[in-house]
């Protein structure tokens, strides 16, 4: 009893207000013409890519954020395994894209580093583009781009009682969908 009872109690669950789905609806509403299948997947057929969009939760005390993650999967040519995270340089200002390496091949790591910080196009697209994670992962002769922007997300609070959906502004659409388009192109070269 004691065990059944405790296992009840530290099991993970969803907070307490939390409704799936929703914030992906509101999010699909948000992008309009370039909107998300009932799937979860955006896409633009126009570049041939596609990627696809989750929810993810973080519980606090009396609240919790739901955020959509776009996850961007494409062969990769070369074998070996590296993990690696995009954030915006600088303290109060952006003054550029720095890459930190998580774990695999540290000479494929700092091959891609170069890369990515000298192609023109994803700078420009990455550079505006408010994001709280990217991430990318090769493995089993793919890549993984994991994406989670600030908007497209949702705040809600219990005490005192609110629920706010944050929308991705049509310039941050466009940041977005050049930045996906571009690692579509560029990352099935590594």
């Amino acid at each position: 009893m004691t065990r059944s009872l405790r296992e009840r109690l530290l099991a993970s669950r969803a907070p307490s207000g939390y409704r799936p789905g929703a914030t992906l609806a509101c999010l699909a509403r948000n992008l309009g013409q370039q909107g998300i299948a009932a799937a979860g997947i955006i896409h633009d057929p126009a570049q041939g890519w596609h990627a696809e969009v989750h929810e993810r939760v973080e519980a606090h005390l009396l609240m919790h954020i739901v955020t959509c993650e776009f996850q961007l999967q494409v062969p990769a040519p070369q074998l070996g395994d590296v993990s690696l995270e995009v954030r915006h340089a600088g303290a109060l200002r952006r003054t550029g894209l720095a890459c930190v390496y998580r774990k695999g091949d540290q000479a494929r790591f700092a091959q891609l580093r170069e890369q990515l910080l000298r192609h023109e196009g994803l700078v420009a697209a990455l550079m505006p583009l408010d994001f709280k994670r990217l991430t990318l992962a090769c493995r089993d002769s793919h890549w993984q781009l994991t994406l989670e922007h600030m908007g497209g997300s949702e705040v809600v609070n219990r005490m005192p009682a609110f629920r706010r959906y944050i929308p991705i502004s049509p310039q941050q659409r466009g940041y977005l969908m050049a930045s996906l388009a571009q690692f579509s192109v560029l990352l099935p070269s590594f």
